[in-house]
């Protein structure tokens, strides 16, 4: 059984995306096309906050993050022990050293597994001086193959992110900065844009699953506490 039923929620937006991809295949604009931009636009807007800048994957959202804020050789990044490899495997590639806590103080957010979710009328990935989230398809927002973004009120911040992610470049062939090749592909957002229109309603589908889950398991397994939404939350 799949987590994600892919094939049923292509079946909704084919039309969409088959047009989108087309636009791409037609205008030629694989690498930072008009997709890409388009995108990080209405995702910026969704989330609240002034930048959005989409990266190759949630890996690499996490990676670029960190980069922008200088960490590297000898620096500590305080994170959860309760998350996927990726968050510390960032952190030992630029040299730092992971220090597992919990998580009350000012963080990097990885929100890859809760874009679209609501805290005190803040949405996930603007709650944070960074927040990050990974579009792998069985992602809430995923798209059909590897993809990410970074979000980030901070305009001079948002520059050096736009800079790392693509080989540190300011300006063409002038590179002021270390980066890497971490580009969203125009034909992932051309898809992640067919796929973001009914992303709001999936998002409620997603609720209600989740609903149906703590009654059965309340009225199943008494002896066992489900999760519960705080008050202020919007899961």
């Amino acid at each position: 059984m799949n987590f994600i039923d892919l094939k049923a929620q292509q079946n909704l937006i084919r039309e969409n995306i088959d047009r989108n991809i087309k636009k791409v295949l037609d205008h030629g604009c694989y690498i930072n096309g008009p997709e890409v931009y388009e995108l990080e636009v209405k995702l910026a807007e969704y989330v609240g906050v002034n930048n959005c800048i989409g990266v190759s994957s949630g890996s690499d959202a996490l990676l670029i993050s960190m980069m922008a804020m200088g960490i590297g050789p000898g620096d500590e990044v305080i994170t959860s022990p309760f998350t996927f490899i990726a968050t510390v495997e960032m952190i030992v590639l630029l040299g730092a050293r992971p220090v597992y806590v919990d998580i009350d103080q000012p963080v990097i957010e990885d929100g890859a597994q809760s874009f679209g979710a609501m805290y005190n009328g803040k949405m996930s990935c603007g709650l944070s001086t960074i927040g990050c989230t990974s579009f792998f398809p069985s992602k809430p927002l995923g798209c059909y193959g590897d993809g990410g973004a970074i979000f980030t009120n901070d305009d001079n911040l948002a520059k050096f992110l736009r800079e790392i992610r693509n080989h540190g470049q300011d300006k063409r062939y002038h590179h002021s900065l270390i980066g890497i090749n971490g580009r969203l592909d125009t034909i992932q957002a051309a898809i992640l844009l067919a796929k973001f229109e009914i992303f709001p309603q999936e998002v409620l589908m997603r609720n209600n699953i989740g609903n149906q889950y703590t009654k059965l398991i309340r009225d199943r397994c008494p002896t066992i506490k489900p999760p519960s939404v705080l008050s202020g939350d919007c899961v």
